[in-house]
């Protein structure tokens, strides 16, 4: 009888692990297709709107595994690339408009791994 309620609740816990791994997981693809949304439209826009900065760095600073990790380390790069080498006084230079087309073929291959998923 001992032995039966243990395996049991081995079998919830292990359940209720799956469970949370798998919302976590969408949880990731979500936040990650927003933050690909939010770089696309800073890009496109020229600039990253202030309001979702807050909503970005909290997407930075989370732990994520694996695959999911890695997606995250290229989204911070392309972010930092952004911010760190637009030349913002001079929007319409060509070394912007190169560093823009780079960034966007970039998201669009995040955006098939964040799919693939």
């Amino acid at each position: 009888m001992r032995s039966i309620v243990i395996v049991v609740a081995l079998l919830l816990i292990f359940m209720i692990e799956g469970c949370c791994s798998m919302g976590s997981s969408n949880e990731f693809k979500e936040d990650a297709e927003y933050v690909v949304d939010v770089l696309e439209a800073s890009i496109e826009k020229k600039g990253l709107p202030k309001s979702e900065i807050e909503r970005l760095d909290k997407f930075f600073e989370n732990d994520y595994q694996d695959k999911e990790k890695d997606i995250q380390m290229k989204l911070i790069s392309i972010y930092m690339a952004f911010l760190g080498k637009t030349d913002f006084k001079n929007i319409e230079t060509e070394s912007n408009q190169q560093l823009f087309k780079k960034l966007r073929a970039e998201l669009d291959e995040i955006r098939m791994e964040i799919t693939s998923l």
